[in-house]
């Protein structure tokens, strides 16, 4: 049990550290605004700090359509696996198979949505997070910030018996 706490803590601060190093200084200004539609109805924001996209997205009744994701009864994840590669890259994810785990899914008036947690070498990274929003027709919005290029190390650099002790007194102080 001491075993399992102990590595609690350390993946805790292991979390912790990647995001405070993988978004130091990004999302003090926040998304810049949304453009105006262009002419073929897609609207774009772009996060100041990444220069990364930070929304894309259309009318739901014009949607983007995007390969392999345009078309009656195809599965929510493989309409989703299309749109991420597709667009996932221009968020900062290279590999969204490997970078992105999902929160949750919701079905609701013909769409589906799914809310998408970024991960770095199976360690969450706070703050996150991916929201695809699609239909038969494809890609309706994809809005969030992930940390784009995360290169740390997610290796402990104390042991679990240290990080219990330093936990147990951080939490006796207070």
């Amino acid at each position: 049990n001491r075993k399992k706490v102990g590595i609690r803590i350390i993946v805790s601060a292991l979390a912790a550290l990647v995001l405070i190093l993988g978004t130091a200084g990004i999302g003090a200004a926040g998304p810049s605004p949304v453009s105006e539609a262009k002419a073929d109805g897609v609207r774009t924001g772009i996060h100041p700090e990444t220069g990364m996209l930070a929304f894309v997205g259309a009318e739901p009744s014009a949607p983007i359509g995007v390969a392999g994701a345009v078309g009656e009864g195809i599965p929510a994840q493989t309409r989703a696996s299309a749109i991420l590669q597709a667009y996932a890259p221009q968020f900062g994810v290279a590999n969204p198979a490997e970078e992105l785990t999902v929160l949750r899914e919701k079905e609701s008036d013909g769409r589906q949505i799914i809310r998408y947690q970024q991960v770095y070498r199976g360690i969450p990274v706070l703050g996150g997070e991916l929201i695809l929003n699609m239909n038969d027709g494809g890609l309706v919005s994809m809005s969030g910030e992930v940390s784009p290029f995360l290169s740390i190390s997610t290796e402990p650099v104390i042991s679990a018996g240290q990080a219990r002790e330093t936990a147990l007194a951080l939490v006796a102080k207070t």
